[in-house]
């Protein structure tokens, strides 16, 4: 186990780094990000910041872009600033290189997409 509680199964660790194929795609979307945690919490600031770490190593050997997809607590998330939106630790929100929001908008069939850059840009 990569993780000391256990509670992941390998993901980013040197062994299953070190059996990834010859041929590693340029970006990969892992999903919606709380169907990697396992037993681990989203609301854990402890458990998220390991599991982002082990996704930023596997980025990191590969040279692939990852893309992790997050969620919205239930109800009308358009009062608070995009990087408050999305649902668990606030680690998710905090520790990216680059943030896509996308949020309901009033008119039927739209969305407002913000943007959040790790340099401090945002839209």
């Amino acid at each position: 186990m990569s993780w000391a509680s256990g509670k992941l199964d390998q993901i980013g660790s040197p062994a299953s780094l070190a059996e990834l194929p010859g041929s590693v795609p340029s970006a990969e979307n892992l999903a919606v990000t709380y169907k990697l945690l396992g037993a681990a919490d989203e609301n854990s600031a402890t458990d998220i910041t390991a599991l982002l770490n082990m996704v930023e190593s596997l980025a990191m050997h590969t040279g692939a872009a990852i893309a992790l997809a997050g969620h919205f607590a239930k109800g009308n998330a358009s009062g608070k600033e995009a990087i408050d939106r999305i649902s668990g630790s606030g680690v998710f929100a905090r520790d990216h290189d680059s943030l896509v929001v996308f949020t309901k908008h009033e008119q039927e069939g739209a969305f407002v997409m913000d943007l959040v850059l790790r340099n401090g840009f945002s839209s």
